[in-house]
């Protein structure tokens, strides 16, 4: 299933896990489960912003995933 990765809840997602681990910034926010149906743009615009704001020191994409369609399909 791919994930809402639209501005807002990218935004709203890393705010959450903020207030849970009880930190000021993320070393590493990944990206699971990428959408199609959402513009890349705007999940990296989110990114940007909240690099920007020092809430996320480094993003990236769990590629994770790839292998694991590969081996179950």
């Amino acid at each position: 299933k791919a994930a809402n990765n639209s501005y807002g809840n990218v935004i709203k997602s890393c705010e959450a896990s903020l207030k849970r681990m009880q930190t000021d910034y993320i070393d590493l926010y990944q990206i699971q489960w990428p959408n199609p149906e959402i513009p890349i743009e705007e999940t990296l615009e989110a990114l940007y912003r909240l690099k920007d704001a020092g809430k996320i020191l480094n993003a990236s994409r769990d590629e994770f995933h790839d292998m694991l369609k590969k081996i179950f399909q």
